[in-house]
């Protein structure tokens, strides 16, 4: 009986102290506990904060019964989500958390506002808190607001004289001490539309990805102008980008409704929940991508909108990723001058001479340089850790590693030096990278100028990790069937009688100088095929490789063959979409050999000699002086000058084939090519280059069973889009009433309607889809679409042959069925607002 006596002392004794507790923090902390019959409620939630508030152990005269033991503790799992991450981090988060809350007179409320951060966790523990409609003057001192472990409040209070209006309105800043003490106001602004906080902070820690965190407290009045409101936080947004485009940038506040997506496009939206009975009004933008969460909380005091608590959900990259270890070639001078006299000192002739065939010739000479390359050229094993800075080189390592070591042996002098030393390399090192990326901006070359943007904008390459069931080696396998589906029959009767029928000619003559021009030519960065010769070697040693391959490639056009291993393909499929649902959604590009791309390019100029003159005139895709702006220049056009005249209207159809150089059928180009008049020889080496082709498909880091296959021309060659326009070349019209334009497998047909008469255009458009039956290629419907410009008035609804939509997207360009290009416009200024903030509006 003594002992629960005891015990229900101890219980009354708790609940008394949260009945203090709650009347310190009045309003709506104190309203959440609701009394009923007698018995107060709490919710676990404030129970979970008030746990710490006395440290006083009220268990000691308890019986051992009532206790739990520390030798048998209860075992529980590992406890996950964002708030919890936090509460271990301490004062260490990646980002800030923040409390936002429109406080409506921070005077009035501050008594809350103190006993909220005294108890309550998440006032205790931010490291920001943002206030708006703070309501205060100039005549108001920090030192009545100030708040333990917490800075004097960062102010911008409204200006009388400039908005015209004694009350309201204005925000401040509380800064964690255990967070930060260093900080920055970078800008504030005080209008009848917007009053703007702007600060830049640089805590005690930060990821290394990150050198300082901007944080913008804006406060909007419910009638301003929200477009100068919006271009205000712009100007300031555009400022510091400039004076610091890596680091973390957030706006938070009050928006009263004002949108900023027009001026800050990319830029993230983390508030969810509603902040004023089912409105969001307070919100937080960033330009991190799932930075934050936030979850709502009692307002403070009598405030008509709910607090916000920002936790961050953002993970260091070191977290995210791990440090990636790369084996690569050390291409110095030296290394290189060493591999050129090995080549120079080979006699090539030894292998000519001892082989068998062309096959095995091939199999030799590849062998052979890759065991020059590997036995030269040295290799270099490092890591590569996701939050490196791109500017930081060998020698600014070197010298944080002495500075490590001077700190270790406690030599304060020396640690002041090298510090002293690493600020000039920093410098030095920045200033070069700077130079660098300027020299890409300002060169003539439209790649390395988008090179240098991505890298100034900070846009990452993107990871082309594909997401299985578990199973990748599963997963390559389905996908290497699905590519070979065309693959029905490899039509070898039909081609051996093509074949015969082809007279023999004199194949072209290859000379050591076109070798070594085409190997000079080579992208040194590009990923080497199935054989592993690089594009470098080919590349740097072009002089002395060239006779060899010179050999080789004559001997391929002689004979009409071509090795199995410059045929052999590793597929890699490239996701069409950001969530893939299907096989279909992913594109197959083919990594062949660098060699037999040397020798594609080489055949393609003489195929493209021969068949010049007899090119359908509306195939603009590799023709000299043609591109993609002259289709649709030319599309535009025929359309402009048809609907000039009176009762007439246009129908435009955009065909898409579905996987198209995977459809092309050897014994059918063949025919083709004989009918353009190409070369015989070379139209039996290109039945070798699409008969008996291998292929593998390349899942993360498993790799599919090879295929052998013949049909398909492989996405990512040379020539492959070449013999696409050769195989649909016969397929041509260009009538007053249809026209067919193509650039490569982007194909157009546009019907030239007088008077509804539809006729011709339907009965050229069933020509088309017989002609494709024939032709063995796939049309894929869900994808073709239809647009009708039409600008009669009280014209009849339009029969549907496909999908009718409003606008379509040909060849980069969106076209829709008023020919009004606001779409298109929108398009392009989105995309440049994404690419760089200084596009804006």
């Amino acid at each position: 009986m003594r002992f629960v006596t005891q015990f229900l002392s101890i219980v009354l004794a708790i609940h008394l102290l949260l009945l203090t507790v709650l009347s310190l923090c009045r309003g709506s902390y104190a309203s959440a506990a609701a009394t009923t019959y007698g018995i107060l409620h709490y919710t676990r939630d404030q129970l979970w904060q008030l746990r710490d508030l006395h440290s006083g152990n009220f268990l000691v005269d308890l019986p051992d019964e009532c206790t739990r033991t520390s030798t048998a503790p209860r075992k529980r799992g590992r406890r996950g989500g964002v708030q919890r991450r936090v509460r271990a981090r301490g004062s260490k988060p990646p980002l800030p958390t923040v409390i936002l809350a429109n406080i409506r007179y921070l005077v009035k409320q501050f008594t809350e506002l103190r006993n909220a951060v005294r108890y309550l966790s998440e006032y205790r523990e931010s490291c920001l808190l943002c206030f708006t409609e703070t309501w205060l003057k100039d005549t108001t001192d920090n030192s009545t607001l100030r708040i333990r472990g917490f800075s004097d409040p960062i102010r911008r209070d409204r200006d009388a004289q400039v908005t015209g209006k004694r009350m309201g309105g204005g925000v401040c800043v509380y800064i964690n001490e255990r967070w930060c003490k260093n900080y920055t106001v970078r800008d504030s602004h005080c209008s009848e539309d917007i009053e703007l906080l702007s600060l830049s902070v640089r805590p005690y820690y930060l990821p290394r990805e990150f050198g300082q965190v901007f944080v913008t407290v804006v406060y909007i009045h419910p009638r301003a102008n929200t477009k100068v409101a919006a271009n205000r936080i712009y100007d300031t947004m555009a400022k510091l980008e400039n004076m610091a485009p890596d680091a973390p940038k957030f706006v938070l506040g009050d928006f009263n409704g004002c949108s900023i997506k027009s001026v800050l496009p990319n830029y993230y939206q983390y508030v969810e929940c509603p902040t004023r009975r089912d409105k969001t009004l307070d919100l937080c933008f960033g330009n991190i991508k799932d930075a934050y969460k936030g979850y709502a909380k009692p307002p403070l005091g009598d405030s008509d909108h709910n607090a916000i608590q920002l936790v961050p959900q953002y993970k260091q990259k070191l977290k995210t990723s791990k440090p990636e270890i790369k084996i690569v070639k050390q291409w110095t001078d030296e290394s290189v001058e060493r591999l050129r006299g090995c080549f120079d000192c080979t006699v090539w002739d030894i292998f000519v001479n001892t082989s068998k065939n062309l096959e095995e010739l091939t199999s030799v000479v590849t062998d052979y340089i890759r065991f020059c390359v590997d036995c030269i050229i040295p290799e270099k094993t490092f890591r590569v850790f996701p939050n490196d800075k791109p500017w930081v080189n060998k020698e600014l390592k070197g010298a944080l590693h002495r500075k490590r070591r001077a700190f270790e042996q406690g030599d304060r002098l020396k640690m002041k030096a090298i510090q002293k030393e690493i600020r000039q390399i920093t410098n030095d090192c920045k200033q070069k990278y700077k130079r660098q990326i300027e020299v890409k901006m300002r060169g003539n070359n439209l790649k390395h100028a988008w090179q240098g943007m991505y890298t100034m904008i900070g846009k990452e390459e993107k990871k082309r990790h594909i997401v299985t069931n578990g199973d990748d080696q599963a997963f390559a396998n389905e996908l290497n069937g699905f590519y070979a589906r065309f693959e029905t029959s490899d039509f070898l009767l039909e081609r051996d009688a093509i074949r015969q029928q082809l007279q023999y000619g004199t194949p072209p003559t290859i000379t050591a100088e076109d070798v070594r021009r085409v190997f000079n030519k080579i992208d040194s960065k590009k990923a080497p095929g199935p054989d592993q010769i690089s594009g470098r070697v080919l590349q740097m040693c072009s002089e002395q490789l060239s006779l060899i391959f010179c050999q080789l490639f004559q001997k391929s056009l002689d004979t009409q063959y071509i090795p199995k291993a410059w045929k052999s393909s590793l597929i890699v499929p490239v996701p069409k979409v950001a969530r893939p649902a299907d096989l279909n959604d992913y594109r197959p590009v083919a990594l062949t050999s660098i060699v037999v791309k040397s020798l594609e390019r080489i055949v393609l100029r003489h195929i493209l000699n021969d068949v010049q003159c007899n090119i359908d005139p509306l195939q603009f895709a590799y023709r000299n002086k043609r591109s993609t702006d002259d289709a649709l220049l030319y599309m535009l056009h025929n359309i402009y000058c048809h609907l000039d005249k009176p009762k007439r209207y246009v129908r435009v159809l955009f065909i898409d084939f579905s996987s198209a150089f995977n459809t092309i059928r050897p014994h059918i180009m063949m025919e083709r090519l004989g009918q353009l008049g190409v070369n015989p020889n070379i139209i039996r080496w290109v039945e070798s280059f699409l008969t008996e082709r291998t292929q593998c498909v390349r899942v993360n880091e498993a790799v599919s069973s090879p295929i052998m296959t013949n049909t398909g021309s492989p996405q990512g060659s040379v020539i492959s889009p070449v013999l696409f326009t050769l195989y649909t070349n016969e397929c041509r019209s260009n009538t007053p009433e249809h026209l067919t334009i193509k650039f490569a497998d982007d194909t157009a047909i546009v019907g030239l309607i007088l008077d509804s008469d539809e006729t011709n255009y339907r009965a050229w458009v069933d020509k088309f889809a017989d002609w494709c039956r024939s032709s063995y290629l796939h049309l894929n419907i869900k994808k073709t679409k239809e647009i009708i410009i039409d600008y009669r008035i009280g014209s009849q609804p339009h029969q549907c042959l496909v999908a009718i939509v409003a606008e379509y997207k040909y060849s980069g360009t969106i076209i829709d069925n008023k020919l009004q290009w606001n779409s298109n416009t929108d398009t392009v200024h989105k995309r440049g607002c994404r690419g760089c903030i200084l596009c804006g509006d």
